[in-house]
């Protein structure tokens, strides 16, 4: 990351179905220090997107590509004020539906 600390940093990015008007879809990142809180704010959401906890081996083992990378999320948004303009965030990941799981 910018700050040397290689490996340290999670960064998942979502594609939103939602599209500009030159037809790019939209994308929201949530980061996580993973050498703080944000190991258990990382668990918590991947726990609450996937509906089930992380064995200690995928924790020392972690590659998010293969745990993560294609699979469809429903993600929450929510939105931050900064100046004029709206920032959206990441609140929280929740299954998708069955029928989009289906066609993903």
């Amino acid at each position: 990351d910018e700050t040397g600390n290689e490996g340290q940093v999670l960064k998942v990015e979502v594609e939103l179905e939602i599209k500009n008007a030159q037809g790019v879809p939209y994308t929201v990142t949530k980061q996580y220090n993973l050498k703080s809180r944000g190991l258990a704010s990382f668990q918590k959401d991947f726990n609450a997107w996937s509906k089930r906890k992380l064995t200690d081996e995928e924790l020392d083992q972690f590659d998010a590509d293969k745990l993560m990378k294609n699979k469809s999320v429903l993600v929450e948004i929510k939105h931050k004020k900064d100046g004029k303009n709206s920032i959206p965030i990441i609140k929280s990941f929740l299954p998708a539906p069955e029928a989009a799981q289906a066609s993903a």
